[in-house]
Parts: structure tokens; C-alpha cells; sequence
């Protein structure tokens, strides 16, 4: 009992629907005198139950077995699901009543009088999630109040829920950093739009100097030089050596139009 107990409780620890049901069935089903147990999970994806089972024959966990359309009102599968109440079959009759289906045949591989307790669950928000079900002969439709069973069913659907709210706040979170990373992308891009915007190269102005008043081309020309040499002088700081290497000649012709314009003495 105590182990069983610790095993229930273990229960809590599962970190996604899968794990906690790869790990209910097992511990549920073994010491029990079912001839087998299956958890169904509602996909609404693609409508579909998926579903997870063990059996006296084959005590792993199978996957997919009995999968099922979840539209079709006729399976009790279906049915436990969206009843929203336990339902209980004492006796399928070796699935008779069912058209051909992997249901209808794995309840053919049951021992006869085989019956089928269902007991639905849900997820955070209240909505159809899935089912677990007993499948084993001496059935009740209190099957979910007794002992041990009680026990499981209860951790086992509150941790669904806190499993199922934890996946919905983490796609938020997810979709809620898509739109982040998108809405920065978009700032980004407006930025880039407004600073090229901002920065457009003025428009050069035409340099149209009036040639009129030149009677002398020496004289201008020399004009013309000092005002280089001057301009020059400021920008590079004085550096002689710096000045020479802008305009491209040597410091000792530089020196020379220095003089010359009575810049240096």
C-alpha cells in the first residue's frame, strides 16, 4: 500500500502529458485484476483520439492501438470522452455490437464478459481533454470512488490540468516573443527608413565664380594658391609634413610657396 501510495505520488513529478501517462498506466494497472487499461487524449488538431493501452497480454505500454475518429458517436471511447460523467458497460459482448474496428478486436482478445468503466477528463479551461479506462469483468460504475483507484485518478487529472495550463503559457510565451522579435524587426526597419530619409545628400551647388575682374592671370593664379596654402595650414594643424603630403609635393617646395606668400619668415 505504501508503495503504491509513493508511486501515485510520483505522479506529480511528470513534466508533460506524456510522461505522466507512460507512467500512470503501469502503475495503475499492475496488482489490479484488469484485463486491460487505456488512457484516450482528445486531439482536436485532427479530431482524433489518440490513445495509450496495456492488457494482461501485453503489459507495455502500446501506442496508437486503439485510436479512434473522434466524431464516432458509436465508439464508447468516444462516447466516455464527451459524456463529461463516468459511464460503465459490464459486459461489451466481445465487442458483437461493433463494426469492425482495432476496438472491436482488441476487446475480441479480452476474456469474455469483459465490461468497460470510462472515466472522462478534462483540461484547464474546463474542455473535454480525454478518458481512462478500465477494462476487466466485475466492473462497477463506482469504479472511480475505490481505493487505490480513487486516489490515481485524482493526482492523475489535477496534474493533467497544471500540465495542460503550463503547454498554454508556454505557447503565449512563445507567440508573445514572435510578436516581440517582430514588432523590434519593424521599429528596426523604420528607424533605418527615417535615418535615410533624414540624411539625404544637399543638393551641390553650383560653383560659378565671376571671371570678370580677373586683368591679370599671375596675380589670380598666386590668389588662388595662398588660398589653398591657408586653408590647408588650418586644417592640417600646422603640420608641415602633413600639408606636404595633401597637396602632393615635396616639403621643401612647400616651404618655398610658404615664403613666397608670407606664411612663414
Amino acid at each position: 500500500m505504501r508503495n503504491r501510495l509513493k508511486n501515485a505520488l510520483s505522479l506529480m513529478d511528470c513534466q508533460t502529458t506524456e510522461s505522466l501517462i507512460s507512467q500512470f498506466l503501469p502503475h495503475c494497472f499492475s496488482r489490479s485484476s484488469l484485463s486491460a487499461l487505456a488512457v484516450v487524449v482528445l486531439s482536436p488538431r485532427d479530431n482524433r483520439l489518440l490513445s495509450y493501452s496495456v492488457d494482461y497480454a501485453q503489459p507495455q505500454i502500446t501506442t496508437g492501438l486503439l485510436d479512434t475518429d473522434a466524431s464516432d458517436i458509436r465508439q464508447p471511447l468516444v462516447q466516455v470522452t464527451f459524456n463529461r460523467t463516468p459511464l460503465c458497460w459490464t459486459n461489451l459482448s466481445q465487442g458483437s455490437y461493433l463494426e469492425e474496428s482495432t476496438l472491436k478486436t482488441f476487446i475480441r482478445g479480452l476474456p469474455a464478459n469483459t465490461g468497460i468503466h470510462g472515466f472522462p477528463f478534462c483540461d484547464h479551461e474546463g474542455k473535454p481533454a480525454g478518458a481512462i479506462c478500465r477494462l476487466g469483468t466485475g466492473l462497477t460504475r463506482k469504479e472511480h470512488e475505490r481505493g487505490m483507484t480513487a486516489i490515481y485518478y485524482r493526482i492523475f487529472c489535477h496534474h493533467f490540468c497544471t500540465l495542460t495550463r503550463r503547454m498554454q503559457i508556454r505557447i503565449q510565451n512563445q507567440q508573445l516573443r514572435g510578436l516581440l522579435q517582430l514588432a523590434q524587426e519593424k521599429e528596426r526597419r523604420l528607424e533605418a527608413m527615417m535615418t535615410q530619409t533624414m540624411v539625404t545628400p544637399a543638393p551641390v551647388q553650383s560653383y560659378d565664380p565671376d571671371l570678370s575682374g580677373i586683368r591679370d592671370l599671375t596675380a589670380a593664379l598666386d590668389r588662388y594658391e595662398s588660398d589653398i596654402l591657408n586653408y590647408r595650414i588650418q586644417a592640417d594643424n600646422h603640420d608641415l609634413n602633413e600639408i606636404a603630403v595633401n597637396l602632393n609635393m615635396s616639403k621643401r617646395a612647400l616651404v618655398y610657396k610658404l615664403k613666397k606668400y608670407g606664411y612663414i619668415s
